[in-house]
C-alpha cells in the first residue's frame, strides 16, 4: 500500500515513528494547501497491508490534524524490503 500523510507540523515525527518502529525509508516534499494556501509537509511510504493501521493509528495520535490517504495494490520494484511479520 502507498500511504501520503499530509501534516502541518508534525513532519519530524511521523517520520521518526515510520523510520524508526516500522523501517520504512519516507520520502516528503513540500506542498500548500489549495484552499488556504497553508504550507504543509506531504509524507509518502510504501507499506504492506499489515503496516498500515499502525501508521493511521500513529499519524492520528502524533497529528489528530493529519489528512491521510492509503491506496491499495500498489506494486513496487526495486529496493523494498519485504518484512515478515
Amino acid at each position: 500500500a502507498q500511504v501520503l500523510i499530509f501534516t502541518k507540523d508534525k513532519r519530524a515525527e511521523i517520520a521518526e515513528f515510520i523510520m524508526g518502529t516500522l523501517e520504512r525509508g519516507v520520502t516528503s516534499w513540500s506542498g500548500m494547501g489549495g484552499y488556504t494556501h497553508e504550507g504543509l509537509t506531504v509524507l509518502c511510504v510504501c507499506l504492506n497491508k499489515y503496516e498500515v493501521a499502525s501508521v493511521q493509528q500513529a499519524t492520528r495520535e502524533i497529528d489528530p490534524q493529519a489528512f491521510v490517504i492509503v491506496q491499495e495494490g500498489v506494486t513496487t520494484g526495486g529496493n523494498f524490503e519485504r518484512h515478515l511479520l
